[in-house]
């Protein structure tokens, strides 16, 4: 079928070409002419195998003297037509490859004189949109990261970085700028053309790349692995500009072009959908993860105490740093950010996670929020419910919910709770949450609480819930296996002979419930620092003892204050010397810590690494590089090891 709003012109094409060719007069700027002849099309064929469109309209006006209504014409029929065809006959975006063309219309028009453009091209970043797409499982976040060369996506910080850098001055260049950003950060390609020369300036970027000098009959391949490749022959003359490639639509800047009218061929080697059946926009995206949790696919997170070493520190400052810390761990990566509870010492200044979750969401975009842990007796459940769906609602669906009966009895008895009851309070109040989750109106009649027939008014917006870790021992990880829940592991400052135990609890743990070791996710908390300086790691080794010593003083009721409020840290049988420490845990050379890891994970088999990032009175600008380090490096090279890598 040959569809043109010249009825007369279709009609003598479809003469000439021969055979049962059917003409149709169709404008293709009018939306509802386009999509009446697709309904017949599929009527009168039942399938579609090919769609050309045509570019057809060229004022033949240089771009800047174009009036609006030129413009307007040529947008309509050229590319918003050609998308109204696209869409009907297979989901298709058009804005961004329009936006391209435009930038590179004007590269080529405006760097004679003088002018600048630029264009980014940034694959994947960590948009609100992204994480909608990541929540519903439509798309898979870490197959995309492992198609990445720095494993991980793009996010606003290092965007801001690339532009600022394009903002700069450059005198020795007079012509238009091309560059191109990768989802990883700003390991962007950049080819400057000076206004005198015609060869290009390369600097080699961390990926495989390659670069053309456009030649008349030049061909170029560009595509994200996994969407299927692209190539496009371009007859270009003697442009004298640059190409550049990468993961990611091709951008390129002409000085002084001569330019050929081209004719674009994109061919797609792959399946055309039946266009009689529905097709997903969404269905070019990798397919959910449906591994098994020993496919070694591990998350990293970091996990903020909010300690408080002096005072020194003042309280706001150790908010605002753990704040700036979960913010710097999403731009790094990091797959979730975990916030203490603690209440009425130094040990940890936040009194309630949720309430960290409810202000991070409004800060970050696609990085997961967790409580680690609510605990659980010191709260009413039925008011605790409405929180969390509250926090869940406010983070856009991105709540993990860790939960423990607590340990501290100098908390449990400022709550008035008998922390001899922790136990069964927890449990009755698991029950209660459970309920108020995955009920619209739900009751209990329990030991501790009464509740008659209530709702919540702000429900989660993960359905039938956010995803429940649990803190505890050998009984929390049985009734996470028989319930469907997560839970968190620890070694403290133990080594590899401490995980392997923990590995036969959790195997026996998966046992007594008939379950296999992987129905439940694991998360192992662990200290870990990645530096060449003695100084930052004996810093680092010395505020991890601290919060040790603190832990254990209030575990074993044996906490020791001169004010009431600030607790003395005191040594203790179990103190490890700095040495034994850096020998137990991944501490040490960026090397170091990667191979440490790797032996970790191959013992215990976690699904996800939190690493504690706010500790005593660590320095915070240090702790914030060292965060970005484990995005750069560390992360990257683990997942690339444990055979995740983009080839």
């Amino acid at each position: 079928m040959i569809a043109d709003k010249d009825s007369a012109a279709a009609t003598l094409l479809a003469a000439l070409l021969g055979g049962k060719n059917i003409a149709k007069s169709v404008d293709v700027a009018i939306e509802s002419e386009v999509v009446a002849l697709f309904e017949e099309l599929r009527g009168r064929f039942g399938r579609l195998d090919i769609l050309v469109n045509g570019a057809s309209v060229d004022t033949f006006v240089a771009g800047i003297e174009q009036m609006p209504a030129e413009i307007e014409h040529v947008l309509h029929v050229n590319l918003t037509g050609a998308f109204t065809c696209a869409r009907e006959a297979i989901a298709y975006g058009a804005s961004k490859p329009g936006m391209d063309m435009l930038t590179r219309c004007m590269a080529a028009e405006l760097g004679p004189v003088g002018i600048r453009t630029a264009t980014v091209v940034p694959g994947y970043i960590r948009t609100p949109a992204i994480s909608e797409l990541a929540k519903a499982r439509r798309i898979d976040t870490k197959a995309i990261g492992r198609r990445i060369p720095l494993g991980r996506m793009g996010g606003r910080k290092t965007l801001q970085m690339l532009l600022f850098s394009w903002l700069r001055p450059t005198p020795h260049t007079s012509t238009a700028r091309s560059s191109m950003w990768t989802a990883a950060g700003p390991r962007s390609v950049t080819q400057e053309t000076p206004a005198n020369s015609s060869t290009n300036a390369l600097r080699r970027p961390l990926f495989e790349h390659r670069t053309f000098a456009r030649r008349p009959g030049a061909v170029h391949e560009s595509g994200d692995p996994g969407l299927g490749r692209a190539r496009s022959a371009a007859p270009i003359e003697d442009v004298g500009g640059a190409t550049s490639l990468g993961m990611g639509t091709s951008s390129w800047a002409c000085p002084q072009p001569r330019i050929a009218k081209p004719l674009i061929v994109t061919l797609c080697p792959c399946q055309a959908p039946d266009p009689r059946q529905s097709v997903s926009r969404t269905s070019a995206f990798p397919n959910p993860p449906t591994s098994s949790k020993q496919g070694n696919t591990v998350e990293f997170a970091t996990f903020i105490l909010a300690a408080q070493r002096g005072y020194h520190q003042s309280p706001d400052i150790v908010i605002r740093n753990s704040i700036e810390q979960a913010v710097v761990s999403e731009q790094a990566g990091f797959g979730t950010a975990w916030f203490a509870e603690h209440h009425f010492n130094n040990y940890s200044l936040i009194p309630s996670p949720l309430m960290m979750v409810a202000h991070c969401a409004g800060v970050t975009s696609t990085i997961r929020l967790g409580t680690a842990v609510c605990v659980l007796p010191l709260y009413k459940p039925q008011r605790l419910l409405s929180e969390i769906g509250f926090a869940d609602i406010l983070a856009n669906g991105r709540l993990e919910l860790g939960v423990g009966s607590g340990y501290q009895q100098f908390e449990f008895e400022r709550f008035a709770v008998n922390i001899d009851e922790a136990p069964a309070i927890f449990s009755e109040h698991l029950d209660v949450l459970l309920k108020g989750l995955n009920q619209n109106i739900f009751e209990h009649d329990g030991h501790y609480e009464k509740i008659p027939p209530t709702a919540i008014s702000v429900p989660t917006v993960q359905r039938p819930a956010p995803p429940i870790w649990m803190a505890g021992g050998p009984a929390r990880m049985k009734r996470a296996y028989r319930e469907g829940h997560n839970f968190f592991v620890t070694a403290f400052h133990d080594g590899l002979e401490s995980l392997s135990t923990l590995r036969g609890a959790i195997k026996d743990a998966a046992a007594s419930e008939d379950r296999n070791v992987t129905d439940a996710r694991i998360s192992l908390l662990r200290c870990c620092y990645a530096s060449d300086d003695e100084e930052e790691i004996n810093s680092y080794l010395d505020n991890a003892r601290f919060q040790r010593r603190l832990s254990e003083a209030l575990h074993q009721r044996r906490q020791q204050s001169h004010d009431g409020y600030l607790l003395r840290e005191m040594p203790t049988q179990q103190d490890l010397s700095f040495e034994a420490m850096r020998n137990n845990l991944p501490i040490g050379s960026v090397n170091r810590v990667i191979d440490r890891l790797l032996e970790e994970i191959d013992i215990l088999k976690p699904d996800q690494i939190a690493i504690q990032t706010q500790l005593g009175d660590f320095d915070q600008k240090t702790m914030l590089r060292q965060i970005e380090l484990w995005g750069d490096k560390i992360i990257p090279a683990i997942n690339k090891a444990l055979g995740h890598a983009w080839v």
